[in-house]
């Protein structure tokens, strides 16, 4: 049975390990302590620039969902609403005129 000093070494020396990833960038090759870092700076950044009017629909739109990098999630989100945004709205035709 290991002693609990041997178990404390133990998984530091695994959390000192460059094999975990930021959830957020998808950076990988970063200790333990990084990757936390680097999630923790990244949502400040994100709650900084996001606009308060669009969070809520925002949010609607990717909760209960798993992305695995935050360029996927922007990439719904973009897709959401461009969708969204143009429902009803057929491609344009040019007028008898050639005039739209």
């Amino acid at each position: 049975m290991p002693t609990p000093f041997r178990a404390y070494a133990a998984r530091m020396s695994f959390y000192r390990l460059k094999q975990f990833q930021c959830e957020v960038t998808g950076k990988s090759g970063l200790d333990y302590f990084q990757a936390v870092e680097s999630e923790r700076q990244e949502a400040r950044t994100l709650h900084s620039r996001f606009s308060e009017p669009l969070k809520p629909a925002v949010l609607k739109a990717v909760q209960w969902r798993s992305y695995p990098f935050i360029l996927t999630i922007l990439n719904h989100i973009l897709t959401h609403f461009i969708a969204s945004s143009y429902r009803g709205h057929g491609p344009s035709r040019p007028s008898s005129r050639g005039r739209l």
